[in-house]
């Protein structure tokens, strides 16, 4: 072979080697990006326990337990219960206010277009 084309054919291996080595850290960064997003929510997921001055995080399902357990005291609040519930107090409220506008309407009978003029009989 002459010394032209040796020089040649190790450019190329050269350039060969340097675009593989490119590609392959471009790859790693990739995987290396991908693999700590995963972590990341495995973390998210798990939680995280107490660390000095750092407070622990609770995981999904300790989460997702603690919103049942609010949605099961506020589903009991919309039911009544004989009396403490906040749905027995706006029925408690609600009698009250037909009762009082039953006794009010009954006390003073509506009047219709007061200040007006009577419209014309028509006949």
């Amino acid at each position: 072979m002459e010394p032209l084309g040796t020089i040649v054919a190790i450019a190329g291996g050269v350039v060969t080697l340097g675009g593989a080595g490119v590609m392959l850290t471009r790859f790693g960064r990739v995987i290396t990006r991908t693999w700590r997003q995963v972590g990341e929510l495995a973390d998210d997921w798990r939680g995280e326990p107490d660390r000095p001055g750092v407070p622990g995080r609770p995981g999904v399902m300790e989460r997702l337990a603690a919103l049942e357990a609010g949605q099961a005291a506020t589903n009991k609040e919309l039911h009544p219960n004989g009396g403490s519930s906040l749905r027995d107090v706006v029925n408690r409220v609600e009698t009250k206010l037909d009762d009082h506008l039953a006794t009010h309407n009954a006390q003073q009978p509506v009047q219709v277009n007061v200040g007006m003029p009577a419209a014309p009989a028509t006949s």
